[in-house]
């Protein structure tokens, strides 16, 4: 899924129609064009269904007319017909005049980032429209998700600006002649064999993914494009246009698509990128990322040699592993991340060649503000895992601590009620996302902890000191954590509509690569009316294009199952939906709260449904997103699910915890100075700098100097500077460091002496000792 909403229809199956096995006899027997003669007045929707359903945008004082497949009629503009049994059909419209009609609507859900205006309605087993010409002047909006249609005549359709065609996945043919003001296109997951967009000047929004096309006719098309999808088309055997023609790209989703030479998007309004599993050997984005843009780029499994990133200091998370990139081209990278001074963002350039030890200083640079960075340590690398996110969600006789390396590397916790530990687990398996439940805790007691991780060449990083306290009271009704053996899930995990599943690691990986899938577990079947229900996971599983929670689950009788769903998408980006779980996405959410700042860090995160009558509430790591009503739903069902689009990436969950009380993993701080102020005798006039810098602290660090226990207004840097000193200056100066934890630290004072100019002795090895002697009087009498 790509950036946009991962719909689907309530009478889809794992992303493929289900229809009754007379229905397709029919089909078979009729021929798909079994009407040969449909009335020429009109527009003829061929059905197959039970039903038939439309809604039609008419302006006022039109005449509409229906003549149905059993000669009934009608004069609505949103009809609803039940012909009672599955039969192939043709269904009638008239429209006097035809200029009235602006918007038909056979099937819409919303799928692949449409409108939320336009009303939702479940397919309608559309299988042929014929007479579309009568408004082909007229027509603004189409919209036929989902249904079985085959083929499309949009030529010379001169008013029509939208096309809905999500899921159509019979669609073999489109025709876009003349359509001057088309601006959004949804073809995704469809059939179509070719898409020429040459005659679509206005065209903005392309969504294209899955299909059986080999190229795209573009012509000149693209001055107005912002986005494009046409992602998992491995068949195709031509490029994309130069990128100069499309300057306003804001996304571009070519991931899987066969592409290959060199990318070099141009447009200085791109956000994101997504151009995996490609063959592209080089990628110029030389001053695509302004400063501010929050972008990202994906270009990890191709066969990149080198990669421009020059003036992109909006450029906040990149992902270039798995290319051949080499040594040089590597340290290239780092240093220019580097260069933008930019903190919190994240940067994978594994799998290539290890950087050398100026790229491992540049590295660590990013490190030390906050960015993620995983590297190759390369035989000689001496540099130990660097520990960062270290979190604990503690219940009541039990606590899960969580952190994360930039290289692959061992889990160690130590723990008990001192800080000599005294107990200590060590789960097998290397990663760079650690996990590791402690059990048989005492409740209302506080604990130490320390995590260790060694890398591949023994290099090992200890961290400091943290503490916890287990709860006082609260209840977990259900949970698995799922540290056992590799393989099958067990524990009463089962399988919905092919989803598939394994143990690795201490880990449940979800494996499948289908568009819709719900692994479930009925969670012991007895949980009460009101509970919690929080699923854990790594970052990089949230940055996945489809996944989610499903609770109140009961296992599936007729398609999915009961049970709903929240669930976000679109490699990281903010978008987040709701829904049934048995496909459809039709719940509204009121949000409250929004996302927390946490959201897109790399950290351990939580998604939560708290169930309280009929009301659910959304949690992003213990913070509430907002909520939805869903009274029906809260009648029934006790389980729970894992649901999402494999597309061939595996992805994880760590725990799934049903209880009377909202889990929450909170980060530890323990941070500590790598450089703190430096005091000395100094003349009037000279220029005085103080620093300070830290390592491992949460969030940014914020600073406040003081001097003789007075604040400093407006000293809130981690340098202080006095330009010109005066002897008034004299003093013990201090930085108080606090960071998002809460956690507030005081460097050691820094007594400045300042004299009269010129007063202060030659700099010879006596001098200086003997100004260092009284210096180190001056700052120990001002300590006592």
């Amino acid at each position: 899924m790509d950036n946009e909403f991962r719909q689907v229809n309530a009478q889809a199956f794992g992303g493929r129609f289900l229809i009754c096995a007379s229905c397709v006899l029919l089909s078979l027997v009729s021929g798909a064009n079994a009407f040969a003669d449909p009335p020429a007045d009109a527009i003829t929707f061929q059905t197959t269904g039970a039903s038939f359903a439309a809604i039609l945008t008419v302006s006022d004082g039109a005449a509409i007319e229906w003549t149905f497949g059993d000669g009934t009629t009608s004069d609505s503009a949103t009809p609803s017909k039940d012909f009672g049994t599955s039969e192939l059909r043709e269904n009638a419209l008239r429209v006097t005049p035809w200029s009235a009609l602006t918007g038909i609507n056979i099937g819409y859900d919303a799928g692949d980032g449409g409108s939320w205006e336009i009303p939702f309605l479940e397919q309608q087993n559309v299988t042929a429209v014929y007479g579309l010409e009568h408004v082909a002047p007229y027509l603004q909006l189409w919209a036929s998700n989902n249904n079985p249609i085959t083929s499309l005549d949009f030529s010379n359709f001169v008013s029509l600006t939208d096309i809905e065609c999500y899921l159509c996945q019979s669609l073999a043919s489109v025709d876009l002649h003349n359509t001057p003001l088309l601006s959004r296109a949804c073809f995704e997951d469809n059939n179509l064999a070719e898409l020429d967009l040459s005659e679509s000047p206005s065209l903005a929004d392309l969504r294209g993914a899955v299909n059986a096309y080999t190229s795209i006719n573009w012509g000149s098309t693209g001055a107005n494009v912002w986005h494009i999808c046409v992602r998992d088309n491995p068949q195709m055997t031509s490029n994309l246009p130069d990128m100069s023609q499309f300057p306003l790209l804001v996304e571009l989703f070519v991931w899987n698509d066969n592409q290959t030479g060199e990318l070099h998007p141009t447009s200085t309004h791109l956000a994101s990128v997504q151009a995996s599993g490609n063959h592209y050997e080089s990628a110029d984005f030389t001053g695509t990322f302004p400063a501010g843009h929050n972008g990202e780029i994906n270009l990890s499994y191709n066969e990149l040699a080198s990669i421009n990133l020059t003036d992109c200091p909006g450029l906040m998370r990149l992902y270039v592993n798995d290319n051949r990139l080499d040594q040089s081209a590597i340290d290239g990278i780092l240093e220019e991340l580097d260069s933008f001074n930019t903190s919190g963002g994240t940067v994978n350039v594994s799998n290539n060649t290890a950087p050398s030890s100026a790229g491992r200083t540049h590295a660590n640079n990013l490190i030390g503000r906050g960015w993620t960075v995983t590297f190759d340590g390369g035989d000689d690398d001496p540099n130990p895992p660097v520990i960062f996110a270290v979190s604990v969600s503690p219940s009541l006789t039990s606590a899960s601590i969580a952190w994360i390396t930039n290289e692959s590397s061992t889990s160690v916790v130590e723990y008990g009620i001192t800080d000599a530990y005294g107990s200590m687990l060590s789960p097998d398996g290397m990663t760079r996302q650690h996990f590791i439940p402690l059990e048989g805790l005492a409740a209302n007691t506080g604990y130490h902890f320390r995590v260790s991780s060694q890398d591949s060449l023994g290099n090992t990083s200890v961290s400091s000191d943290y503490t916890f306290t287990t709860r006082a009271s609260g209840a977990v009704y259900w949970e698995d954590h799922f540290h056992r053996a590799d393989g099958e899930p067990g524990n009463g995990w089962a399988s919905v509509n092919d989803a598939t599943a394994e143990i690795i690691n201490n880990v449940l990986r979800r494996t499948d690569s289908g568009d819709y899938r719900i692994y479930y577990n009925a969670a012991g079947g007895d949980l009460p009316a009101d509970y919690f229900v929080t699923m854990t996971v790594p970052h990089t599983t949230t940055v996945r294009s489809w996944w989610g929670l499903v609770g109140r689950y009961l296992p599936p009788g007729d398609g999915m199952g009961s049970g709903n769903k929240a669930f976000w998408m679109d490699q990281g980006a903010e978008h987040m939906g709701a829904g049934h779980a048995s496909f459809s996405n039709d719940i509204e959410v009121t949000e409250t709260g929004g996302y927390p700042s946490s959201w897109t860090r790399n950290l351990v995160h939580t998604v939560t449904l708290g169930y309280s009558g009929e009301k659910v509430s959304i949690y992003l790591d213990g913070q509430e997103f907002g909520y939805f009503m869903d009274s029906a739903n809260n009648q029934a069902g006790t389980g729970l699910g894992i649901v999402g689009d494999g597309q061939t990436v595996a992805y994880d969950v760590f725990d799934i915890v049903a209880s009377d009380y909202l889990p929450v993993y909170e980060e530890v701080s323990a941070f500590r100075f790598s450089q703190e102020p430096l005091g000395g005798w100094k003349e009037e006039g000279q220029r005085l700098e103080l620093i300070v810098a830290v390592e491992g602290a949460i969030g940014a660090p914020a600073y406040q100097w003081s001097k003789d226990g007075e604040i400093l207004p407006g000293a809130t840097e981690a340098t202080y500077v006095v330009e010109s000193l005066s002897l008034s200056d004299t003093g013990s100066y201090v930085c108080t460091v606090k960071d998002d934890s809460g956690l507030e630290k005081q460097t050691a004072p820094a007594y400045v002496h300042v004299v009269a100019a010129g007063s202060l002795p030659a700099a010879s090895v006596v001098g200086l000792s003997v100004l260092c002697l009284a210096c180190a009087a001056a700052a120990f009498r001002k300590r006592k």
